[in-house]
């Protein structure tokens, strides 16, 4: 068993030297990787809405309604096809 220790140049749990802070989780990058792209289709936006990916998002026959924001919130790409309406009053944020 590798000796484990909490040090201060380490601050984020405790770490070996050799294996750092400890194993990948396999399976939950699997999971990651297996929501990539997100798709965002037909849809109706009517309140404040984030969508996150971890890669890319694609976007499809949305409608963004009054007073509402739409947050599309990609490490990858944002592509946008078909309608999109936003609507006077509401908000699109793409980071």
């Amino acid at each position: 068993m590798a000796p484990y220790q909490t040090t201060t140049d380490h601050p984020n749990g405790t770490w070996d030297n050799e294996m750092g802070y400890g194993l990948v989780d396999a399976y939950a990058a699997v999971q990651v990787a297996a929501a990539c792209p997100v798709n965002f289709s037909n849809r109706t936006v009517t309140s404040n809405t984030t969508v996150t990916s971890y890669c890319d998002i694609n976007v499809q026959n949305v409608t963004v309604t009054n007073n509402a924001k739409l947050t599309l919130d990609a490490e990858g790409s944002t592509v946008i096809n078909g309608t999109f309406e936003v609507a006077l009053g509401a908000q699109l944020e793409i980071k």
